[in-house]
């Protein structure tokens, strides 16, 4: 993720979870991202609301999207859920399907 070289990260941190033996809020948080930028907007949605589920918190969501690359994720259908998140309306947890 550092070097920008998202899609190889991607592979990495699937690959990565596929290993791990238990649940991860922060591997799920960092594939949240790496799938956002890589452009696999429903995979990130799942990610970030598996991260949710796991203890991430609206200000975790909230620190992330003044980063420009994730400026527009209040504008993708794929994040609908989470737009109350976004704007600032609510601060309700969001909870695993």
């Amino acid at each position: 993720m550092g070097k920008k070289n998202y899609s190889a990260a991607n592979a990495y941190l699937r690959e990565a979870k596929k290993l791990a033996s238990g649940a991860s809020k922060d591997l799920d948080w960092t594939l949240f991202q790496a799938n956002y930028l890589t452009g696999d907007y429903y995979i990130a949605s799942s990610m970030l609301n598996s991260a949710f589920a796991q203890g991430k918190t609206v200000g975790d969501l909230k620190a992330l999207i003044v980063d420009p690359r994730f400026s527009d994720m209040g504008k993708r259908s794929e994040f609908k859920k989470f737009f109350p998140i976004i704007s600032g309306t609510t601060t309700a947890k969001m909870y695993a399907r």
